[in-house]
């Protein structure tokens, strides 16, 4: 049974995950819409505070091994998530050769 700080705690560690992943994406979109690298590195910067938010949540909550597996998989495949539907946006935008 966990206290009320350690649910807070792991509340707050959760919502850090989401909302540092939510900048990653956001910041990578935005730094290849402007070919701004600074954006994009702000973005990648994003990224490792979400995988230090995973790390404290494996480290320090009393959630389950199960759960705390489920975080680290989700933020290793989060890193390739925003490139790829970037890449996929792209294709999905270009002009199509005509036939003729």
């Amino acid at each position: 049974m966990t206290n009320p700080a350690e649910f807070l705690l792991t509340a707050a560690l959760l919502g850090a995950l989401v909302l540092c992943g939510g900048l990653y994406a956001v910041l990578y979109a935005a730094g290849r819409l402007r070919a701004s690298p600074a954006f994009q590195r702000t973005g990648y910067a994003c990224y490792c505070l979400q995988c230090a938010a995973a790390v404290a949540v494996a480290a320090v909550t009393a959630l389950g091994f199960g759960w705390k597996v489920l975080v680290a998989a989700s933020v290793i495949a989060y890193f390739w998530i925003p490139p790829l539907t970037w890449h996929y946006l792209e294709s999905l935008h270009k002009p199509k050769e005509q036939g003729s």
